[in-house]
Formats: C-alpha cells, sequence, structure tokens
C-alpha cells in the first residue's frame, strides 16, 4: 500500500502582548481558565545575557541550557493544564545523533530570533511591510515572517518536521515582553487567557510541544535599555 504524504494547514494563534499589563497568577480568569496553582521548576526563571557567566565551558553550558530549562518549565505548566481538562499529556522530542534537521525546536528558534531582530509585533503603522492580521488588520501578524514570509508550517517543514511522517500538523503560540513579564509562567498565563492560545495549548490532536526563547523584544515600542524576552512554543502532530 502506498501513502501520499501530506501537510494539513497550520492553526496559527494571534500574539497576545504581554508588555504592560501582566496579571499576578492568583487572579481568577472569567474564561474558564484555572486558576495556576501549581508551580513548575524554573517556570520563574528570567533568560540572561551571555555576559552573565564566566567564560569557562561550565559557564558555557549553564548558559545554553537556560532554554531548556525554561522549555521544560513551559512543558510542565502546559501538561498539568492539559490534565486538569482530561487531554492526553504531550512530550519533548529529542534529536539523537548526528542529523541535518533540527524539527520543531529549530522551527522555534528561528522564529523568535527573527522575531526579536526584526520587531514587527506591533502595529501596521510601526512596521509596514508587515502582513496584517485578518481579524485585525491594524495589527502584524506576528507568525508570518515580513521578510522572509515563512509561516510556522513552513517553517517546521524547511527545519525537517514531518520527514517519515504520512501526514503532519503543527500549531504555534507567540508572546514577546520588555521589562517585567519575562519569565515561562508569565507566557503561559498570557496564552491561557486568550481563547485562541489556550485552545491550542488544549488541542487533543497536539503529541509534542517545542518551545525557545530568546533575549530580546518582538514589539517595536519596546525600551532599547530595558530588558526583553521573546517565546515561540511549536506544537506537532505526525501521522505515520
Amino acid at each position: 500500500m502506498s501513502f501520499k504524504k501530506s501537510v494539513i494547514s497550520s492553526l496559527m494563534a494571534p500574539l497576545v502582548f504581554a508588555t504592560a499589563f501582566a496579571m499576578p497568577p492568583s487572579e481568577a480568569s472569567h474564561t474558564g481558565t484555572p486558576s495556576v496553582d501549581k508551580f513548575c521548576e524554573n517556570d520563574g526563571m528570567v533568560l540572561r545575557p551571555r555576559s552573565d557567566f564566566p567564560d569557562t565551558p561550565i559557564g558555557r553550558a549553564n548558559y545554553n541550557m537556560q532554554s531548556s530549562k525554561m522549555e521544560r518549565a513551559m512543558l510542565c505548566l502546559v501538561n498539568w493544564d492539559r490534565r486538569h481538562e482530561h487531554v492526553r499529556e504531550l512530550y519533548i522530542t529529542k534529536l539523537i545523533g548526528k542529523t541535518r534537521y533540527r524539527g520543531l525546536g529549530g522551527a522555534a528558534y528561528d522564529h523568535a530570533t527573527a522575531a526579536a531582530k526584526l520587531r514587527w509585533w506591533g502595529t501596521v503603522a510601526q512596521y509596514p511591510s508587515c502582513t496584517p492580521r485578518q481579524k485585525n488588520p491594524n495589527l502584524c501578524d506576528p507568525h508570518i515572517n515580513p521578510q522572509t514570509g515563512s509561516t510556522p508550517t513552513k517553517r517546521a517543514e524547511e527545519a525537517g518536521y514531518g520527514r517519515g511522517c504520512t501526514a503532519w500538523k503543527v500549531g504555534e503560540n507567540a508572546y514577546t515582553a520588555w521589562g517585567r513579564g519575562l519569565t515561562p509562567l508569565d507566557a503561559f498565563i498570557w496564552w491561557l487567557r486568550s481563547d485562541e492560545h489556550r485552545a491550542n495549548i488544549r488541542n487533543p490532536e497536539w503529541e509534542t510541544m517545542k518551545m525557545q526563547v530568546v533575549l530580546g523584544s518582538a514589539d517595536p515600542a519596546a525600551d532599547a535599555n530595558a530588558s526583553g524576552a521573546t517565546y515561540v512554543q511549536m506544537f506537532g502532530r505526525c501521522w505515520k
């Protein structure tokens, strides 16, 4: 029997900015979101610059481990919520051995890095060459790179995700902050309080999650002297 490989369109949730109005975890949501009463290891971690670490093998390793620790914290938070909703838990895939493709993690890193560099996650007036959002044409779509035109599906495919699958699907959540709201818990709470982001987190189709966080805010209004962070969370499903 032969199979035709297919790509299912990704679910792209619009960005919720977290530059000024972050709410504490103790506040109850009127949308039916459970209050976050369980905390995960490193969920309050803030990404630190390279200059904060000594230029030694251990220092370089500790610097590089930051994003992995924050990713694990986010997975813990996401699975806490999915358990509450009686949805199967997700896992993080690890690429073992030598490989030319980087999967969802590579796609998330590329997008977060580009976003922090180009800083288009604002209004069309601030970044005229961006793609406007369908539901609010005054705002830029954070999921479409204005220079390359790449989408979550395209980035995942270019990073090698979907190889060996008869069909596959990805979804993406994006978050940026500056000054405050820089931790995995901050990003998670914002996503939970957005209908479309929350639906992405709870989507029963997903089987895996990858997340990358980079220094710098993707918001063009961000203070250049303030600390910032940009998160890209990707979900995937591969049908064999």
